[in-house]
């Protein structure tokens, strides 16, 4: 078509599947909307509005997100929109859009080849963690599309490879709801990349200003007044110069970076951004099941990276004093967890309670950021109180997990009682004593 083409506001030029090559496409609005499949094998138009407007893509069949013909940039978009009821629509390159991100239906697929999306605009994605497939690919956000007064919005919940965000002075708002609630997630291996500068932060808050959240906040009911951060294991953070209000990362909480603004609490509002790692929950095991503790399981309050060459701890028997013999640390898998191993007594030990504590950390850092150490916290109680040093937090007492086993059994010829000494004590489910019948036996027995 030889000739410029129009579309009045509020006016959608359908070219469905068919095959295009046109002079030049303007829209009066932007609810002037070009539809089309992206099924078609020729496309091209040759000068390209992307002032205004919405290009959409529609059909359930596959289709493709075209990166050439269009204009003289040949990828890039005024608002894309992929429409309700879409099929999967898969990008052919790295594309440009020059206003709005929009996912109604379907999925957007950066494909195979990780292609990238710089968007100037907002984001909207209706259809939740589904509706965008990013693969290893980038999104870009600037804020620099025309009207939006250097703020952008993130709305519905998204799982990014790498989210970018680099303008100084930009206010991205991110979307908060009632439960459920909307996250915003961070691949394994992806980067979450928001750096402002100096005198120039870039503001991360909520985009609906809907109430105060208590100290610490109440689950679910406080869940509305945050928007949800979800960094996984494996996943890093590259921030700096950011003001950061009313996010909630309690899945897996974030170790604050330097020149980050999240804390305290009372200022910004947000929740598991942490400015210590601590380890919050630790456990006795026996790892093979022979009654004797082996191993520590320790949990920390986010995921931690795997350098214990210069961590080491002291333990020892709460009730005695005893020491354990340390030989040697794991983190079994990327995430908040890692054993303290231990030389296992000559004798049976499962009901035993354990205290711990880090003597020295020069290695042992959270797995986000990597600029904070583990350690305890501190505590009042007499018993956990470490009164030589204080540089890592005090004791740490164990929950007892260690499953009982039978230690020894004695029977005495001509007698009709068999002793059965366990590891530790035990009662039956009720929380009695044990008695002949909860073994199968038809006489009498006695527990020592």
């Amino acid at each position: 078509i030889d000739t410029t083409i129009t579309i009045p506001e509020s006016i959608t030029l359908d070219l469905t599947s068919s095959n295009f090559n046109i002079s030049k496409i303007t829209f009066s609005g932007n609810t002037s909307i070009l539809r089309l499949t992206g099924s078609q094998t020729s496309h091209t138009i040759s000068t390209l509005d992307t002032t205004k407007g919405i290009i959409e893509y529609y059909g359930a069949a596959a289709g493709s997100v075209f990166a050439t013909g269009f204009g003289s940039a040949g990828n890039h978009y005024p608002s894309l929109r992929i429409a309700a009821g879409s099929g999967n629509k898969t990008l052919e390159g790295d594309i440009e859009v020059q206003r709005d991100v929009i996912i109604n239906g379907g999925a957007l697929d950066v494909s195979a080849n990780n292609y990238s999306i710089t968007v100037h605009g907002n984001w909207t994605n209706t259809v939740g963690f589904t509706g965008f497939n990013s693969r290893s690919g980038t999104v870009i956000f600037d804020g620099s599309s025309e009207g939006l007064d250097n703020t952008i919005e993130i709305l519905g919940s998204n799982e990014w490879y790498v989210f970018e965000c680099t303008t100084p002075g930009l206010t991205v708002w991110f979307e908060n709801s009632a439960p459920p609630v909307v996250i915003q997630r961070i691949k394994t291996g992806g980067v979450f990349r928001v750096r402002g500068a100096n005198g120039s932060p870039i503001t991360l808050t909520r985009l609906t200003n809907s109430g105060t959240p208590l100290n610490p906040p109440a689950e679910p009911a406080d869940d509305q007044y945050f928007w949800f951060f979800e960094l996984v294991p494996g996943a890093t953070l590259d921030m700096e110069y950011v003001n950061v209000y009313y996010s909630n990362a309690r899945t897996y909480p974030v170790s604050v970076p330097p020149n980050v603004n999240a804390t305290p609490y009372n200022t910004y509002y947000c929740y598991k951004w942490l400015n210590y790692w601590y380890t919050i929950y630790s456990y006795t095991e026996d790892s093979d099941y022979n009654g004797k503790i082996d191993r520590i399981r320790v949990e920390c309050e986010g995921a931690i990276a795997n350098d214990f060459t210069g961590f080491r701890t002291e333990v020892k028997n709460r009730d005695t004093g005893e020491a354990y013999q340390v030989t040697g640390y794991s983190r079994p898998e990327a995430g908040p967890n890692f054993y303290i191993h231990l030389m296992e007594k000559p004798y049976l030990d499962g009901g035993t309670v354990l205290l711990w504590r880090v003597v020295e950390n020069t290695s042992l850092k959270d797995g986000t950021t990597g600029n904070k150490f583990v350690g305890n916290l501190g505590s009042n109680h007499p018993i956990l109180k470490d009164t030589n040093d204080a540089d890592f937090g005090d004791w740490m007492m164990t929950i007892d997990t260690v499953w009982p086993v039978v230690g020894y059994t004695l029977a005495l010829p001509g007698q009709n009682q068999v002793f059965i000494h366990f590891s530790e004590p035990v009662v039956t489910s009720e929380g009695s004593a044990p008695d002949a019948g909860d073994f199968s036996l038809t006489d009498s027995i006695t527990v020592v």
